[in-house]
């Protein structure tokens, strides 16, 4: 991620791998909701809506759905392997398995749902 102000490594600006910039996208999408970007109100996901519903099978399924609807819209450069859902007593903590198009290598982002 490019960060402000610009810090040069060896006399250049360290550009990220394509790897880095699509979890960045992933942690992007997965942290906005829908409505909350100016000019990008259908940007982000539908997570929000299910914070007062039970923890139950019902929740964990509704979230699988508004992560692939996100994911399929937004990060059209990945492809979803896997959304596993572990329960706490402060909520639900979701893993999602992915791959880069074109890349065979698995890569996985944690996300908490409290």
């Amino acid at each position: 991620m490019l960060t402000f102000p610009i810090i040069l490594t060896n006399g250049s600006v360290p550009f990220p791998n394509k790897r880095s910039l699509a979890g960045d996208s992933v942690h992007s999408v997965l942290d906005t909701t829908i409505n909350h970007i100016p000019f990008m109100r259908t940007m982000g996901n539908r997570l929000s809506e299910l914070l007062g519903e039970p923890n139950d099978i019902i929740l964990m399924n509704l979230a699988r759905v508004y992560i692939a609807e996100a994911l399929s819209k937004w990060c059209t450069n990945i492809i979803p392997l896997d959304t596993s859902f572990i329960r706490t007593t402060s909520g639900i903590s979701i893993k999602i398995t992915y791959t880069l198009a074109g890349d065979n290598t698995e890569q996985f982002i944690e996300k908490s749902l409290s």
